[in-house]
């Protein structure tokens, strides 16, 4: 007779047991999905903005060109060949170079070789330079040519909003600052810069570089009486860009968050009742992201605002810290109401909060590479 009034519960318990079983494994899928979703739309979204800055460099770099054979008598034509880039500092907004400058005129009572200097010098004292000849040399159409060999730590802000992705420029500025451009003005063509191929730095593509000439006027007179604030001196740039490599950087930085938060994730498949377990997981958690933001932030300066890595570790751990509040709130509902109840509230709380939190994450990627 017990047997059989035990029967329809023991049917019962295998019923709930199975729906248990069920629901879990679309819990599982839908937590692998939001991470497949996060890792998809972080490659698509890390990748959008590549191309563009370099295309504005290049149109800006043609409307300021001058071909040789228009040069006048106060005109200087300046080219570079940019040897190397032995290495790219963050901490100090500076990048050591390798470059040869040459210049070539026709104006026989300047020397452009000898009062031409580099103005974003980064400790100056490093600077070395070779003379590839004395003095200029004659060209058959006339003109006048000098080269000169540079070695240098040059200064260029670095823009580290978008970090780990997004294009950095580094910048090599050229004036002559004992001519106004009424004496001398500095003209460029794209065929005279040139970059090495074997150029490598870890972390780091280079994109083609660009050289653009333009007018500068000085908001003072430098204390000199004959001088005014409207002196106009020409100012050269040399831009190299170089973007964080996409793919590389998202198994480095995005996928070790995505993976941490997965972890996060299961405390809603822990029993309600595994309190302790329910916390052990969370503040794991909670210590490994911290840790992981420590370690991606070495190398990089103080800044005034949040880089997207920063945003997206900021996030992630308001995210685990609201799960494990949840979390402890279901166990509590288990303890008080029955645990049947608290599985819901788990099933529903996996379902909001890390679709919530895929949404989030994408969203502010996006959100960074477009601002």
């Amino acid at each position: 007779m017990e047997l059989i009034q035990l029967a329809p519960l023991m049917e019962f318990s295998g019923l709930k047991a199975l729906r248990l079983a069920g629901s879990r494994q679309l819990r599982m899928r839908a937590l692998a999905l939001t991470a497949v979703l996060l890792l998809i739309g972080s490659i698509s979204l890390a990748a959008w903005p590549l191309g563009s800055s370099v295309q504005a460099q290049t149109v800006a770099t043609l409307m300021s060109t001058k071909p040789l054979k228009t040069l006048g008598d106060k005109e200087v034509l300046i080219g570079a060949y940019i040897r190397n880039i032995q290495a790219i500092n963050p901490e100090t907004n500076s990048f050591l170079a390798d470059v040869y400058i040459w210049l070539r005129w026709n104006d026989r009572t300047i020397q452009p070789y000898k009062s031409m200097e580099f103005v974003n010098l980064f400790e100056a004292w490093q600077l070395m330079s070779w003379k590839i000849q004395e003095e200029p040399i004659l060209q058959p159409d006339g003109s006048l040519y000098y080269l000169t060999h540079y070695q240098g730590a040059f200064n260029s802000i670095l823009s580290l909003k978008n970090y780990p992705f997004g294009s950095q420029i580094l910048a090599i500025e050229i004036e002559d600052l004992q001519r106004e451009t009424s004496d001398l003005h500095f003209v460029v063509d794209p065929s005279t810069l040139a970059i090495s191929p074997s150029i490598s730095i870890p972390g780091y593509n280079f994109g083609s570089p660009t050289i653009s000439a333009k007018n500068y006027a000085y908001p003072t007179s430098f204390g000199m009486l004959n001088n005014t604030i409207d002196d106009v001196y020409s100012k050269v740039t040399i831009a190299i860009p170089v973007v964080h490599p996409v793919l590389v950087n998202i198994f480095k930085y995005i996928l070790p968050i995505v993976l941490v938060m997965i972890a996060a994730g299961l405390i809603f498949e822990i029993p309600p009742a595994e309190f302790s377990s329910r916390i052990s997981l969370s503040i794991t958690a909670l210590l490994t992201l911290v840790a992981m933001q420590w370690t991606s932030a070495e190398g990089l300066p103080t800044n005034s605002y949040l880089t997207m890595l920063d945003s997206l570790y900021l996030f992630s751990l308001i995210f685990i810290l609201a799960s494990l509040v949840q979390g402890i709130k279901n166990s509590w509902v288990a303890r008080d109401k029955g645990e049947d109840l608290a599985i819901k509230l788990d099933e529903r709380a996996l379902k909001i909060y890390w679709s919530a939190y895929a949404i989030i994450f994408t969203v502010m990627i996006f959100g960074y590479i477009l601002t």
